[in-house]
C-alpha cells in the first residue's frame, strides 16, 4: 500500500517536471520561430496558447498513471515468472505460454488509444501541420 502511494507521488512529480520542461521547450521554440510564420493567419495568440496548454497536456496521459502502470505489468510478469520458476518448471511453461496472449492484449489496447489520441492530435494542430 505504500508502495503504491510513493509510486503515484513520484510519477506524479516526474510528469509534472516533464510537462513544466516540453512547455518551456515548445515555447522558447515558438519564440525563434522567423516573422513569417507569424504572419500567416491560421498563427494567432490564442491558437499558441492553446497549443502550448493542451499539447504539453498530453504528456501527462502518458507519463504519469499510464506509465506507472505499464511498470507495474512488468514487475508483475517478472515476479510471476520467478514464483513459477521456483515451484517449477512445469508452472513456468504454462505462465510464459500465456504471456504473448497478455502482452498482444496490452498492445492492442494502447495502440487503440493512441490511434484515437493522434487523430485528435492531427485534426486540432492542422494549420500547424501544413
Amino acid at each position: 500500500m505504500f508502495f503504491y502511494l510513493g509510486q503515484g507521488t513520484a510519477f506524479g512529480f516526474a510528469s509534472a517536471r516533464l510537462i513544466r520542461r516540453a512547455r518551456a521547450r515548445t515555447f522558447h521554440a515558438i519564440l525563434r520561430q522567423d516573422m513569417s510564420f507569424f504572419d500567416r493567419d491560421e498563427v494567432t495568440s490564442g491558437s499558441l496558447a492553446a497549443f502550448l496548454s493542451t499539447e504539453a497536456s498530453h504528456l501527462a496521459g502518458i507519463s504519469g498513471t499510464t506509465l506507472a502502470s505499464i511498470l507495474n505489468s512488468c514487475a508483475t510478469i517478472i515476479g510471476a515468472l520467478a514464483i513459477s520458476i521456483s515451484f517449477g518448471w512445469k508452472l513456468a511453461l504454462v505462465c510464459a505460454s500465456t504471456m504473448p496472449f497478455l502482452l498482444a492484449c496490452g498492445f492492442l489496447r494502447i495502440w487503440v488509444s493512441f490511434g484515437w489520441i493522434q487523430d485528435d492530435i492531427i485534426s486540432d494542430t492542422w494549420p500547424f501541420i501544413a
